[in-house]
């Protein structure tokens, strides 16, 4: 893998963490008081979604989906190295020895 493709996969694991850490904050800020704040104007909305859901990805979400990946990519690479250390079948026939010394 060139180094330009270790960055552009890394930078999309980074967004993928990002959204999966922002999309259920954003959620549940709306469906918890998205009825309360309907009569207000929209810049005071987004404000006050923005108060409360910048505190909860930062100190709640984030770290969670972080340390979930983190996981993840230990499983993948015990996984991945129990696999390279298996025996692999051989597909060459052998003929078994008369001697039975052997």
């Amino acid at each position: 893998m060139t180094r330009l493709q270790q960055v552009i996969l890394e930078r999309l694991k980074t967004t993928v963490m990002v959204w999966l850490a922002v999309y259920p904050s954003v959620l549940l800020t709306i469906w918890l008081v998205g009825d309360r704040t309907q009569d207000w104007p929209m810049p005071l909305r987004v404000l006050g979604a923005t108060l409360l859901i910048a505190p909860i990805v930062t100190n709640i979400s984030q770290p969670a989906v972080r340390t979930i990946v983190e996981k993840i990519e230990k499983a993948i690479v015990r996984w991945q190295s129990r696999s390279r250390l298996k025996p692999r079948p051989s597909w060459t026939i052998t003929q078994k020895s008369k001697d039975p010394e052997i």
